[in-house]
Order: structure tokens, then C-alpha cells, then sequence
């Protein structure tokens, strides 16, 4: 299956993460118009609802 990764911050665990995905023979793709199913990481460093928001507005 192909996968499309956003991430909203960075904390390297959304690093581990993608790496285990990829590891199950999941192929990363660059658009979210190629894939199967979309993952996103959204790392809270502000207030909850905001960065859920702004991590929402990214996913397609």
C-alpha cells in the first residue's frame, strides 16, 4: 500500500515511526493524490486545539 506522511512538528519519533511503517513494505509516496491512506503526526507543543487544527489543514 502507499502511504502519505504529514507531520506537524517534530519530536524524531515520527522518524521511528515511518521507519516501521516502511519496514512492513508500506512505499512512501509525495502526494496525497498517489496514496492509500494518509498518516499524520501532529506534536502537541502549544495548545491542543490549535495544533490539531494546523495538522488538520495540512491533511488534503
Amino acid at each position: 500500500m502507499k502511504t502519505f506522511f504529514t507531520v506537524n512538528g517534530s519530536t524524531g519519533v515520527t522518524d521511528a515511526v515511518t521507519a516501521k511503517v516502511k519496514g512492513k513494505g508500506q512505499i512512501e509516496v509525495t502526494s496525497s493524490d498517489q496514496c492509500d491512506y494518509i498518516l499524520a503526526f501532529c506534536v502537541i507543543s502549544t495548545k491542543a486545539g490549535i495544533d490539531i487544527q494546523e495538522t488538520k489543514d495540512k491533511c488534503p
